[in-house]
């Protein structure tokens, strides 16, 4: 394993591409593709994080995000690579005034006692 390590290292020193775990992933042009399409900078591994918080926005089930980005605990992909975006948090803030107001009916109803 430790060689294996040694021997990515000096790939990235000599490509300067990216390398994570045993599964090789380039990211050496990445900052030329942003540059090149006048995008704002982000990290190649800003990625990750984009790729599950649209995952969780398309409802796809938690333990299917987390193993697709090969986390080994649902914490990890629940609480640092999926963010909320501005719809979802609409819906969700919909439901809960839904669920926690009354109608007039309701509350003419309540207050009648009846």
């Amino acid at each position: 394993m430790e060689n294996r390590q040694v021997k990515s290292k000096q790939r990235v020193a000599d490509h300067g591409e990216v390398f994570t775990n045993e599964r090789e992933v380039k990211a050496s042009g990445f900052g030329n593709l942003i540059k090149k399409n006048n995008l704002r900078h982000i990290r190649f591994h800003d990625l990750r994080h984009s790729c599950a918080t649209l995952l969780l926005a398309h409802e796809v089930p938690m333990k299917l995000i987390q193993e697709w980005l090969g986390h080994s605990d649902i914490g990890t992909t629940a609480n640092i690579y999926s963010h909320t975006d501005y719809k979802t948090k609409m819906v969700s803030a919909g439901i809960m005034d839904e669920t926690l107001n009354f109608t007039k009916d309701e509350k003419d109803s309540e207050e009648d006692g009846t």
